[in-house]
């Protein structure tokens, strides 16, 4: 019997009434699979499949990062990728200059317990929905009537990591434990606790 693996990653889960205003955003795009409410989140960033050892290990990781809570604003709608055929809707993060130290310092936690890493830029988002069969021009227009998109700021208190499980229906995710943001080293809290 093979090692137990769970597929992690870090996020910032958005106030529910900035969830909901995106979800029925990406609902009036047809030929899309739109993202549940639930599962809106800004990814800081993807672990992937690590056994229980190197689970265990992060967690503990992530009670050593130093770092206050911050304002974050949502802004913009795009798709990747930015050239060729489109296949993720996503609302774009104001410039936010602790949400990429908060993003760095999570990146030198995983490092640390030689998890391997995408060299991939972080490009912080909120994935909208998954493009089907929208045409490009429904994508262009969706995009320019909804470029002045500016959310009310939120006040970012906490990161999470979450589990996927990913089944023929689609993902789910799971909290697995949420950090208190603090100056003085992230506070393990309850998972039922916003």
């Amino acid at each position: 019997m093979g090692k137990k693996v769970v597929r992690l990653f870090t996020a910032i889960d958005l106030p529910e009434e900035q969830g909901r205003f995106l979800h029925r955003l990406a609902r009036e795009l047809s030929g899309v699979r739109v993202t549940p409410q639930a599962q809106l989140h800004l990814t800081l960033n993807f672990i992937g499949e690590v056994d229980m050892l190197l689970f265990h290990k992060l967690r503990q990781g992530y009670l050593t990062v130093t770092a206050a809570p911050f304002s974050l604003s949502l802004q913009d709608v795009g798709t990747f990728p930015a050239k060729g055929t489109a296949n993720i809707l996503w609302a774009g993060v104001a410039p936010c200059q602790p949400l990429l130290q908060l993003q760095q310092l999570l990146k030198e936690r995983i490092l640390d317990t030689e998890i391997a890493q995408e060299a991939r830029v972080f490009h912080p988002h909120i994935t909208l929905a998954r493009i089907k069969n929208s045409s490009r021009e429904q994508l262009s227009s969706f995009c320019k009537a909804h470029a002045s998109l500016a959310l009310p700021p939120f006040e970012v208190t906490a990161f999470n990591l979450y589990s996927s499980s990913l089944f023929a229906t689609g993902v789910t995710h799971t909290l697995e434990q949420r950090f208190r943001l603090e100056k003085n080293g992230a506070a393990s809290l309850p998972t039922d606790s916003k």
